[in-house]
């Protein structure tokens, strides 16, 4: 059985109420005029208005209880039907007012209500901003009831490092950052609408503009909008915007259209590396369907087994023995040859697909490297995108137990750059895989952000110099001067230091020289499917021919 809302329960009580009040006081006022002989004061008026028909005024006013009709004559009964008639209609007159009084406020809740849901349809929630319905509307307006010579551009807005947000300070902290995002930029459009189409993507419709530039302008207003940090219960966070803007014209016949311009546009300022604005072209149609190619092709890579490791060796430079082996992800593509890792790894980090590459190759490498000499470390990459999980530790230190793999052979490298976007959960997950033996390095040193603090606030286990200032070194003083103070730098935080692209013997000779402890590059040996101490038939492919 269904309930009704306590609401409406008590709404209903109290008309209940009210009506019974009423007609309660109604027939106490009867009560009193019949006690009180108004209904004599009341048939002499009658009878003052109509003389013939008038008849002896009663006695003074009795002082018993209750009215005193007297049937014999059929005057009292008169009087006192006369009286209820008269008082029964002060009552209804009275009903009537409070039910019109209810109507009215019925109607005023009703249409507060239709107002709310109205707003509801076509407002977000949390910011207050316009919703997808709202601003497609508006576009819509806005794009074919222009004037010819109007110009006004569509914006899509994705905030960058957002997820990082939610991740480490919750929920809360996340709407409040989207608060005060659609707050400081809502202003910025006069003229024009500023809408939210959910989770951290937002997008805009500009007032009309001057020229192109005019809508470049107010991009860079909306990059400029984050800069500042957000203060969330004394946190400064902070986060980044990428925009998309397509132009509105002739080409342009329908808002679908100008947002999937501005889609394809964010997409490539997304790729360029976020906090940038893109303006949608013709050209960048093709990188789309490149994209959307790569994505699916990828799924089914990763499906059929065609994402495989290559291993490029590590050596120590003072006695040139190969100590380990860097693990790098390579894909096989079955029409297409061999796939640069460069064009689909940011594809798998955009598409999510990035922690299932690097497990797949963690898993393949560990399966051939526990056959490799005691001494011979695996070193693998980890993405930005998996070093913001917090259980990454464990899913990688699950993998090396499946197969057996002590964790005091495994290396993981993290790049300056995926430190940046969520530093604690990055020195969360470094602590939890260096407390299990997984030795840390930090890769590309010298090339990312804030590089003395991130060795300050991690314990890494080496750094890896970047191979671009070992191959300017014949050419760059600057170069030569920054591959000291690292080396320099490794020695007094007693950290390992790998020199990595080293492809002549005169830059090993200068690196050995100066102190570096290991290197890396075409020099002694390209990335290859199999490794020095493999034999001609993989462990797994000889167990196979023993059955």
């Amino acid at each position: 059985m269904e309930h009704e809302p306590l609401q409406d329960l008590a709404t209903r009580r109290r008309q209940r109420a009210e009506n019974l009040l009423i007609a309660g006081v109604t027939l106490l006022l009867f009560v009193i005029a019949m006690t009180w002989g108004w209904h004599h004061d009341l048939a002499t008026l009658f009878s003052s208005s109509h003389p013939a028909q008038s008849a002896p005024v009663s006695a003074p006013l009795t002082k018993s209880f209750g009215p005193k009709i007297e049937a014999a004559d059929g005057h009292e009964t008169f009087d006192a039907i006369l009286m209820f008639g008269l008082i029964a209609s002060l009552g209804l007159t009275a009903f009537a007012v409070v039910q019109y009084q209810r109507l009215r406020a019925a109607l005023r809740r009703q249409q507060e209500a239709e107002l709310h849901s109205r707003r509801l349809a076509m407002h977000d929630q949390l910011t207050g901003l316009a919703n997808r319905r709202n601003f497609e509307s508006f576009a819509e307006r806005a794009m074919f009831e222009r004037p010819a010579t109007e110009k006004r551009a569509v914006f899509l807005i994705d905030l960058d490092h957002f997820k990082p947000v939610n991740d480490a300070h919750g929920h809360a902290a996340g709407d409040k950052v989207l608060i005060d995002f659609a707050s400081r930029i809502e202003g910025h459009f006069p003229g024009g609408l500023v809408a939210r189409f959910g989770g951290d993507e937002f997008a805009a419709i500009t007032p009309p503009l001057a020229d192109d530039q005019d809508a470049l302008n107010y991009a860079r207003y909306v990059i400029a909008a984050v800069q500042a940090s957000f203060d969330y219960k004394g946190l400064s966070l902070r986060v980044g915007a990428s925009v998309g803007v397509a132009m509105i014209g002739d080409a342009v016949d329908t808002v679908g259209e100008a947002l999937r311009r501005a889609d394809i546009a964010l997409y490539e300022a997304k790729r360029r590396g976020r906090r940038q604005i893109a303006v949608y072209e013709s050209a960048l149609e093709s990188a789309v369907q490149a994209r959307s190619w790569m994505e699916a092709e990828l799924r089914l890579a990763l499906q059929n087994g065609d994402i495989v490791p290559y291993f490029q060796p590590i050596v120590d430079l003072s006695t040139r023995d190969v100590i380990g082996y860097e693990a790098l992800a390579r894909w096989r593509h079955q029409t297409r040859g061999m796939i640069n890792p460069a064009d689909f790894i940011p594809v798998a980090e955009q598409t999510g697909q990035v922690q299932q590459v690097c497990e797949t190759i963690l898993a393949q490498s560990v399966t051939l490297a526990r056959f490799w000499p005691a001494h011979v470390m695996l070193s693998v990459n980890l993405s930005p995108v998996q070093l913001r999980d917090k259980d990454l530790a464990q899913k990688l230190l699950a993998i090396l137990a499946a197969h057996d793999f002590p964790a005091a052979r495994l290396e993981v490298e993290i790049t300056e750059n995926a430190l940046i976007t969520d530093l604690m959960t990055a020195k969360t997950n470094i602590e939890a895989l260096r407390a299990a033996g997984v030795s840390v390095a930090l890769d590309d040193f010298g090339t990312g952000a804030s590089t003395l603090n991130h060795l300050r606030v991690c314990q890494f286990d080496k750094i890896k110099i970047d191979q671009t200032f070992v191959q300017s070194m014949a050419d760059s003083n600057d170069s030569i001067a920054i591959i000291s103070a690292i080396i320099g730098l490794s020695r007094n935080f007693n950290l390992r230091c790998t020199a990595e692209g080293i492809e002549k013997a005169s830059d090993l000779e200068l690196l050995s020289g100066w102190g570096c402890a290991e290197g890396q590059g075409y020099l002694f040996g390209r990335p290859a499917e199999r490794t020095a101490f493999e034999t001609m038939v993989r462990p797994e492919d000889s167990a196979a021919a023993s059955v």
